[in-house]
């Protein structure tokens, strides 16, 4: 279990196992090898608890296969490929991947995903539209206004008249 950004509540591995395979076969990186081994691996060194290997210097030569040599300073491959990844994720996260409901994110300055659980949305029967919930008060509201609109034109006509019947305003 991995316990979830928000409420610390635990997301089954095989949930986040899961979402992860969805991601990288889905047509945002199902053409582009680097970014989907990039994203499992990170993923997967996550779920194995060993986030503390997740380091610029370390994917360098893990991921990337960089020489034991490599300078991070040097060869920003692994930042430029992080900033790719949460492009790739974004784009698949606004289109098709919008009713999963584990997200895999990688926050900026950081190599360690976060998993979030999203909510699916309530079912159509189950969604009450403003207009719906908003009718009957705006009914009063207009009703109570149309009386007193009515009143006061009948009071201002019955002071300038001296009359009970005019404007439809009827005998008191």
């Amino acid at each position: 279990m991995v316990p979830e950004l928000k409420t610390g509540d635990p997301i089954p591995l095989d949930a986040v196992r899961a979402a992860l395979d969805k991601v990288v076969s889905s047509e945002a990186f199902v053409k582009a090898a680097r970014p989907a081994r990039f994203l499992r691996h990170l993923v997967e060194t996550t779920l194995r608890g060993e986030r503390q290997i997740l380091k610029e210097s370390v994917l360098g030569t893990d991921v990337f296969e960089r020489p034991v040599s490599w300078d991070p300073r040097l060869d920003p491959i692994v930042r430029q490929e992080a900033a790719r990844l949460r492009k790739r994720l974004a784009k698949y996260y606004d289109s098709g991947g919008n009713l999963d409901q584990v997200r895999i994110e990688l926050p900026i300055g950081s190599y360690v995903p976060v998993f979030r659980r999203i909510e699916p949305p309530p079912a159509p029967s189950q969604r009450i539209g403003w207009g719906r919930k908003l009718r009957l008060p705006a009914a009063a509201i207009l009703l109570a206004r149309v009386k007193a609109l009515r009143a006061r034109t009948c009071s201002y006509s019955r002071a300038l008249r001296g009359s009970r019947t005019t404007l439809g305003c009827g005998a008191r």
